[in-house]
């Protein structure tokens, strides 16, 4: 990171319209006012700013190292009962790009203070932006944050395990690791994706509140959305049917673009799936969990309009009446592990360790520029945002077409969890997304690695029974009268999805 900041300071550049350099304006506002030349107040003026001169010389690298080095001799550490906190705003637009590309919360006991004339360092949070926007090429804005663990482990004289706990668990969330900045997002035009609530944990071994157990937990879960598609073919695979129940929702996503106040999610049909626990709507599922949901959970529709976040899937606990966890990311993974004892196919595993590295590096550019790529396409409502989402979604199906030119899934030759949450958005490409999403560079079909690594995964058994085109294409035709106002649902295209496929040859 120190080196990426040294060879790209935007303050030894000139830009277009300000006369002056950054460094140029850095060094006036460090310089004392001119006094009397005998004056001690002066010469004390001049001392500082000696010293703050010398430090805007070296590299950020470098002055990082000298700056720890002398506090360690002169500024001691002392016990502190409350943080410090700076607010740094950006005020420019060319200085905003990603602003929060990384953030490091930093422990209470280091003192940084003695940095912040150089580096504007707060003492409890160090805060690297990236640069200035007209420096960086376009696609850059949606560059997600590094994890917390992965920034810990590169900056371990600043870092302890003991520090990490809050930011690990955070690095389960999806939306957390990849949002963009609320800021950035109503500046720019681009969607963003709301955070999940639940992420409580069901366990094996009996360590956490909720032991698995056969037929205590029930899935809620729309035959249209991708990320409640993760889980219905993690349970499908793994064999889990008798052992945890689903309940499907209707395809319409009513009001989405209406009253907030009439908003409630997904709802039920009895002719679709009919609820045991006589739930009308996922509304009433997180009213139960949660009391005062409704208003403490808002999502930003445009504007200054908001509604409440209602999503899918739930794993919901019948014994204790609560959602144990509605992030998909994680609940794939506990469907994979902890109900060994029910699956009829304990032997499969989506996530064996020696892949785990693979796994997370693939999701880790994935879920933000594929994912969700394709509803920052959609759901833009400025040009360049959509411009920018379309060029990285395509960017990346492009990296997956040459990744799987060599191999036949994302980490190797073993089907993981990181193909599972690439099939769910594939599947529904051609069928959908290239037109209702504007994705349309090109068809999947016309990506012939890419498009038999889907036939591949469609024919794997229990799968086919998992995808329902007729939900998905009547949802998002239907549900989103800001993108499609007449609701018309397309037609075509024809896909053969029992067609034979390539993948085999590896």
């Amino acid at each position: 990171v120190a080196a990426r900041a040294d060879a790209l300071q935007p303050w030894r550049r000139s830009e277009q319209g300000y006369g002056k350099t950054r460094r140029h304006v850095h060094n006036e506002k460090m310089e004392a006012p001119r006094l009397n030349q005998k004056s001690k107040k002066h010469r004390a003026k001049r001392t500082v700013n000696t010293h703050a001169t010398a430090h805007s010389k070296l590299t950020l690298s470098q002055a990082v190292s000298h700056s720890i080095s002398t506090q360690a001799t002169t500024h001691p550490r002392q016990p502190r009962t409350q943080p410090q906190h700076h607010n740094h705003k950006t005020t420019s637009l060319k200085q905003r790009a990603i602003n929060t590309s990384l953030i490091f919360h930093l422990p209470h006991s280091h003192d940084f203070s003695s940095l912040y004339p150089s580096f504007m360092l707060s003492s409890c949070v160090l805060r690297v932006g990236v640069l200035a926007r007209s420096f960086l090429p376009r696609h850059t804005l949606t560059t997600t944050s590094i994890p917390a663990s992965t920034a810990a482990s590169r900056l371990p004289l600043l870092f302890s395990s003991s520090n990490m706990s809050t930011e690990t668990t955070k690095a389960e969330n999806e939306q957390e690791r990849h949002k963009i900045p609320a800021q950035e997002a109503k500046k720019t035009g681009a969607f963003v994706r709301p955070e999940t609530k639940f992420h409580d944990l069901i366990t094996a071994d009996g360590s956490s509140a909720f032991p698995a157990e056969k037929g205590r937990y029930r899935l809620y879960v729309s035959y249209a959305c991708p990320w409640a598609h993760r889980t219905l073919i993690v349970r499908a695979l793994k064999g889990l049917e008798d052992a945890i129940p689903v309940t499907v929702t209707h395809w319409h996503l009513r009001n989405l673009s209406g009253d907030p106040a009439d908003y409630v999610g997904w709802h039920f049909d009895d002719d679709i799936s009919k609820d045991p626990q006589g739930f009308k709507n996922v509304a009433e599922i997180y009213e139960k969990a949660s009391p005062g949901y409704r208003n403490e959970s808002a999502m930003t529709g445009g504007g200054d309009r908001k509604r409440p976040y209602y999503s899918v899937p739930i794993l919901w606990d019948e014994k204790t009446q609560t959602i144990v966890n509605n992030e998909s990311s994680i609940i794939i993974k506990m469907l994979n592990s902890e109900f060994n004892e029910f699956a009829t196919h304990p032997e499969v595993d989506l996530a064996p360790d020696d892949l785990q590295a693979a796994m997370s590096e693939v999701d880790d550019w994935v879920y933000p520029n594929i994912n969700d790529g394709v509803y920052r396409c959609g759901f833009a409502t400025k040009q360049e945002a959509y411009e920018i989402a379309f060029d990285n979604l395509f960017a990346h199906l492009d990296k997956a077409e040459e990744l799987l030119s060599k191999q036949r899934y994302l980490t190797g030759n073993k089907l993981t969890l990181s193909d599972v949450r690439l099939f769910t958005t594939l599947v529904r490409f051609d069928p959908v997304y290239v037109q209702h999403f504007k994705a349309n560079r090109n068809m999947l079909k016309d990506m012939p690695n890419l498009w038999n690594y889907v036939l591949d995964i469609y024919q794997q058994p229990g799968i086919a029974e998992t995808v329902n085109l007729h939900h998905i294409k009547n949802h998002y035709m239907q549900s989103h009268p800001t993108i499609n106002p007449k609701g018309i649902v397309c037609k075509g295209p024809t896909i053969d999805y029992a067609a034979k496929h390539d993948r085999d040859r590896f």
